[in-house]
């Protein structure tokens, strides 16, 4: 049975473009509204005729993965994830 994505809400948190042909990259929080799970969702997005589309690339992970997930993205930064802490209050 596939997954019934009826029962989620999905706030935007933020877009990055992704070169010049109107890609983008995603970065949600989904709520599914039956079982109160909360889920971090980063998903590539395209532009067709002026409106954004999702493509089948993306990952949605618990918020518990997502935060093993960030903390191995800024160790994988080095010096310029010690800063990106520091910038948002981490340190």
């Amino acid at each position: 049975m596939a997954y019934d994505f009826t029962k989620d809400v999905a706030e935007i948190i933020e877009d990055f473009e992704k070169g010049d042909k109107g890609a983008l990259v995603r970065v949600s929080r989904i709520v599914n509204t039956e079982s109160g799970e909360e889920f971090i969702d980063i998903r590539n997005m395209y532009t067709s005729d002026g409106e954004i589309k999702y493509t089948a690339k993306g990952i949605r992970m618990s918020k518990e993965m997502a935060m093993g997930v960030l903390k191995a993205a800024i160790k994988g930064l080095g010096e310029d994830g010690v800063g990106l802490l520091k910038e948002i209050g981490g340190l």
